[in-house]
């Protein structure tokens, strides 16, 4: 995520969604020091995560940062559509939802 809240208020966040369990990684960019769209934080998160970047899938809300971010660096890109989802033209992510729910058909999807 970039942001510059501390990373314990996202925690905070995540966790009364019921998110934070799902997420035992959680790169931020204002502990990493590299915002999106740069491919060194999408780099960092799979290091961190040990998989490739063919092998994983980005979700974010923000065609720039997230879905341009992610498929520049190899990516899989997932836009949750709502109230910042601007299209950008010439980026098309490989999916799209509207709610974090529809999100699990898409994993099992990829991983056949």
């Amino acid at each position: 995520s970039n942001t510059v809240l501390p990373p314990w208020f996202l925690d905070e966040s995540l966790a009364a969604g019921g998110l934070l369990e799902w997420l035992p990684l959680r790169f931020y960019s204002c502990e990493v020091g590299v915002k999106k769209p740069r491919r060194g934080i999408f780099r960092r998160a799979l290091q961190k995560l040990g998989v490739s970047a063919s092998e994983a899938l980005h979700v974010g809300d923000r065609y720039l940062t997230d879905i341009w971010g992610a498929k520049r660096a190899g990516l899989w890109s997932c836009l949750k559509t709502g109230y910042r989802s601007h299209p950008l033209p010439p980026v098309r992510p490989d999916f799209k939802i509207r709610a974090m729910r529809e999100l699990l058909p898409i994993v099992d999807r990829l991983m056949l």
